[in-house]
Protein backbone atom coordinates (compact mmCIF):
# COMPACT_ATOMS: atom_id res chain seq x y z
CA UNK A 1 0.00 0.00 0.00
CA UNK A 2 2.73 2.24 0.72
CA UNK A 3 4.03 2.04 -2.71
CA UNK A 4 0.73 3.07 -3.88
CA UNK A 5 0.63 6.12 -2.43
CA UNK A 6 4.57 7.09 -2.29
CA UNK A 7 3.49 10.03 -4.77
CA UNK A 8 1.65 11.60 -1.87
CA UNK A 9 3.57 13.45 0.73
CA UNK A 10 0.44 14.42 3.14
CA UNK A 11 0.27 10.57 4.02
CA UNK A 12 2.43 8.94 7.11
CA UNK A 13 2.35 5.25 7.55
CA UNK A 14 2.54 3.29 10.54
CA UNK A 15 2.63 -0.45 10.78
CA UNK A 16 0.36 -0.37 13.47
CA UNK A 17 -2.85 -0.91 14.61
CA UNK A 18 -4.60 1.46 16.94
CA UNK A 19 -5.22 0.22 20.68
CA UNK A 20 -6.63 1.72 24.00
CA UNK A 21 -3.10 1.36 24.86
CA UNK A 22 0.54 1.40 23.35
CA UNK A 23 1.77 -1.99 23.81
CA UNK A 24 0.84 -5.23 21.95
CA UNK A 25 -2.50 -6.83 21.08
CA UNK A 26 -4.31 -9.83 19.53
CA UNK A 27 -5.95 -9.63 15.90
CA UNK A 28 -7.67 -12.27 14.76
CA UNK A 29 -7.61 -13.23 11.19
CA UNK A 30 -8.26 -15.81 8.73
CA UNK A 31 -5.47 -18.38 8.31
CA UNK A 32 -5.14 -18.07 4.38
CA UNK A 33 -4.81 -21.77 2.53
CA UNK A 34 -7.06 -23.86 -0.07
CA UNK A 35 -10.24 -23.67 1.48
CA UNK A 36 -9.55 -19.74 2.01
CA UNK A 37 -9.57 -17.58 -0.91
CA UNK A 38 -6.70 -15.20 -0.77
CA UNK A 39 -9.37 -11.88 -0.41
CA UNK A 40 -10.40 -12.97 3.12
CA UNK A 41 -7.00 -12.45 4.34
CA UNK A 42 -8.30 -8.61 4.51
CA UNK A 43 -10.62 -9.52 7.43
CA UNK A 44 -9.47 -9.40 10.84
CA UNK A 45 -10.55 -7.68 14.08
CA UNK A 46 -9.76 -7.81 17.82
CA UNK A 47 -13.28 -9.34 18.21
CA UNK A 48 -13.07 -13.01 17.21
CA UNK A 49 -16.89 -12.91 16.98
CA UNK A 50 -16.87 -10.53 14.44
CA UNK A 51 -14.55 -12.73 12.23
CA UNK A 52 -16.91 -16.27 13.28
CA UNK A 53 -19.88 -14.31 12.37
CA UNK A 54 -19.06 -11.96 9.33
CA UNK A 55 -21.47 -10.51 6.84
CA UNK A 56 -19.50 -12.47 3.98
CA UNK A 57 -20.28 -16.01 5.26
CA UNK A 58 -16.26 -16.86 5.50
CA UNK A 59 -15.45 -19.35 7.44
CA UNK A 60 -11.92 -20.95 8.28
CA UNK A 61 -9.21 -21.66 10.92
CA UNK A 62 -8.60 -18.03 13.00
CA UNK A 63 -5.26 -17.70 13.80
CA UNK A 64 -4.51 -15.07 16.78
CA UNK A 65 -1.80 -12.48 15.99
CA UNK A 66 0.33 -10.70 18.24
CA UNK A 67 0.52 -7.22 16.81
CA UNK A 68 2.18 -3.26 17.89
CA UNK A 69 -0.82 -1.08 18.92
CA UNK A 70 -0.47 2.64 19.65
CA UNK A 71 -3.21 4.76 21.43
CA UNK A 72 -4.93 7.37 19.04
CA UNK A 73 -2.98 10.23 21.38
CA UNK A 74 0.26 8.79 20.77
CA UNK A 75 0.14 8.15 17.41
CA UNK A 76 -0.96 12.00 16.72
CA UNK A 77 1.58 12.67 19.71
CA UNK A 78 4.33 10.87 17.51
CA UNK A 79 3.63 12.96 14.32
CA UNK A 80 2.59 16.03 15.88
CA UNK A 81 -1.19 16.25 14.38
CA UNK A 82 -3.81 18.69 16.27
CA UNK A 83 -6.08 18.51 13.23
CA UNK A 84 -7.47 15.82 11.31
CA UNK A 85 -9.31 16.71 8.15
CA UNK A 86 -11.05 12.37 7.34
CA UNK A 87 -10.97 10.13 9.76
CA UNK A 88 -11.74 6.73 7.67
CA UNK A 89 -12.29 3.91 10.13
CA UNK A 90 -13.34 -0.08 8.73
CA UNK A 91 -12.27 -2.55 11.55
CA UNK A 92 -14.97 -4.85 12.05
CA UNK A 93 -16.89 -3.97 14.95
CA UNK A 94 -14.45 -1.72 16.72
CA UNK A 95 -15.03 1.27 14.86
CA UNK A 96 -16.70 2.81 17.89
CA UNK A 97 -13.63 2.50 19.91
CA UNK A 98 -11.73 4.31 17.58
CA UNK A 99 -14.01 7.20 17.72
CA UNK A 100 -14.11 7.25 21.11
CA UNK A 101 -9.79 7.40 21.58
CA UNK A 102 -9.89 10.32 18.84
CA UNK A 103 -12.78 12.26 20.44
CA UNK A 104 -10.92 11.56 23.71
CA UNK A 105 -7.87 13.15 22.38
CA UNK A 106 -9.57 16.53 21.74
CA UNK A 107 -8.86 15.97 18.10
CA UNK A 108 -12.37 16.17 16.33
CA UNK A 109 -12.08 15.25 12.38
CA UNK A 110 -13.84 17.06 9.94
CA UNK A 111 -15.33 14.01 8.75
CA UNK A 112 -15.35 10.51 10.16
CA UNK A 113 -16.57 7.81 8.08
CA UNK A 114 -16.95 4.25 9.63
CA UNK A 115 -18.66 0.87 9.14
CA UNK A 116 -21.80 1.11 11.40
CA UNK A 117 -23.28 -2.29 10.15
CA UNK A 118 -20.89 -4.23 12.52
CA UNK A 119 -22.08 -2.47 15.75
CA UNK A 120 -24.89 -4.30 17.13
CA UNK A 121 -27.85 -2.09 18.63
CA UNK A 122 -26.82 -0.34 21.59
CA UNK A 123 -23.20 -0.05 20.28
CA UNK A 124 -24.71 2.16 17.56
CA UNK A 125 -27.10 3.95 19.67
CA UNK A 126 -24.38 5.09 22.00
CA UNK A 127 -21.94 5.71 18.85
CA UNK A 128 -24.36 8.16 17.56
CA UNK A 129 -25.19 10.19 20.65
CA UNK A 130 -21.25 10.15 20.98
CA UNK A 131 -20.97 11.98 17.82
CA UNK A 132 -24.28 14.20 18.00
CA UNK A 133 -23.29 15.40 21.14
CA UNK A 134 -20.00 16.59 19.57
CA UNK A 135 -21.18 18.72 17.04
CA UNK A 136 -21.45 16.13 14.24
CA UNK A 137 -24.74 15.52 11.76
CA UNK A 138 -24.98 11.85 10.71
CA UNK A 139 -25.41 10.05 7.21
CA UNK A 140 -26.26 6.25 7.17
CA UNK A 141 -25.66 4.76 3.42
CA UNK A 142 -26.09 1.11 3.28
CA UNK A 143 -23.27 -0.37 5.45
CA UNK A 144 -21.63 2.94 6.28
CA UNK A 145 -21.86 6.23 8.14
CA UNK A 146 -20.80 9.52 7.50
CA UNK A 147 -20.58 11.79 10.42
CA UNK A 148 -19.59 15.53 9.63
CA UNK A 149 -18.86 18.03 12.76
CA UNK A 150 -20.71 21.17 11.97
CA UNK A 151 -18.76 23.94 14.51
CA UNK A 152 -22.11 26.17 14.05
CA UNK A 153 -25.25 25.24 13.11
CA UNK A 154 -26.56 28.78 12.70
CA UNK A 155 -23.78 29.18 9.65
CA UNK A 156 -25.35 26.40 7.45
CA UNK A 157 -28.81 27.86 8.25
CA UNK A 158 -30.71 29.86 4.60
CA UNK A 159 -32.64 32.73 5.52
CA UNK A 160 -35.39 34.32 3.49
CA UNK A 161 -32.59 36.96 2.54
CA UNK A 162 -30.12 34.14 1.46
CA UNK A 163 -32.93 32.96 -1.35
CA UNK A 164 -33.39 36.33 -2.55
CA UNK A 165 -30.07 37.32 -2.91
CA UNK A 166 -29.92 33.91 -4.59
CA UNK A 167 -32.45 34.63 -6.85
CA UNK A 168 -31.19 38.17 -7.96
CA UNK A 169 -27.94 36.79 -9.06
CA UNK A 170 -29.35 34.00 -11.08
CA UNK A 171 -31.74 36.87 -12.88
CA UNK A 172 -28.89 38.97 -13.30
Amino acid sequence: MVQNYKDEPQLIFENVALGHTDGQATLYAFKVGESVPQEVSMLASFNRYALLYNGFGYQGEIEELQVPTLSAASLLAKHGIVELDLLQIDTEGFDYEIIKMFLNTGVKPAIISFESACLDFKTLCECMNLLTSNGYRLLTIGIDTIACRQEDDDAFLITAEDIKELISKRSA
